[in-house]
């Protein structure tokens, strides 16, 4: 695993649990993320083993497929039940490029909202349109790709894992009354924005909503802000 970080005294989240598994952390500057990776496939390569490269937060195609096969299985569980909204934090785009093509195969009339926590509006955009084409063609073209998608950097704050006190009220909001676990720095964010959705009017009223919660149990365990 290349973590372009220093490395810390005390191995925490998700490092941790690498670490536990037999990973081996190699940490590195950041301006040499990819000639770090390129050296250790040729290390592990040179093992008699076939590594498979994986970008930053799994910007990929079979990160993407991912959640277009969980969109499929969400079908099943909801039944008869249609959503009109999908909310979820959005960060390198596949996993809301993955979203976006189920959803616009099964369920057309739903809007998936994306919710940055990482990048400005162009910059994710063109990255989950990038995805959706790559999902798109590999599925041999199963719907029309749209020109434009919802990735809101609105509720961002100063950046990545950065924090703001309307994020933590809500996280804290959300832990109390109805016992939703959620991170700082992804799952808090897109809920957080899922709430002022509603009351900003952009979600009607009645409107059948899913949060996709994403995970970030870990990050709300080792943060220092809640």
């Amino acid at each position: 695993m290349i973590i372009h970080d220093k490395k810390p005294k005390l191995l925490q989240g998700n490092m941790k649990i690498a670490a536990l598994t037999g990973a081996e952390l190699r940490f590195t500057d950041k301006s040499i993320v990819k000639q770090s990776m390129d050296n250790a496939m040729d290390d592990l390569k040179s093992q008699g083993l076939k590594p498979l490269y994986i970008w930053g937060g799994g910007h990929c195609i079979e990160g993407s497929f991912a959640y277009y096969e969980a969109v499929k299985e969400l079908k099943e569980q909801l039944g008869n039940i249609v959503p009109d909204f999908i909310v979820v934090a959005s960060g390198t785009g596949t996993t809301q490029a993955g979203i976006e093509v189920g959803i616009h195969q099964f369920y057309p009339h739903c809007k998936v909202l994306g919710v940055s926590v990482a990048r400005n509006e162009n910059k994710g955009k063109s990255s989950i349109l990038e995805s959706m084409k790559e999902l798109n063609d590999y599925l041999e073209k199963p719907i029309n790709l749209p020109k434009d998608v919802s990735f809101d950097d609105r509720w961002l704050g100063d950046g990545y894992k950065k924090t703001y006190p309307e994020l933590l009220e809500t996280i804290r909001w959300a832990a109390k009354t109805e016992g939703l676990l959620l991170d700082p720095t992804y799952t808090g964010k897109a809920f957080h924005a899922c709430c002022n959705y509603i009351h900003e009017g952009i979600i009607p009223k009645k409107s059948n909503v899913i949060f996709w919660n994403t995970g970030g149990l870990i990050n709300l365990i080792s943060s220092d802000k809640i």
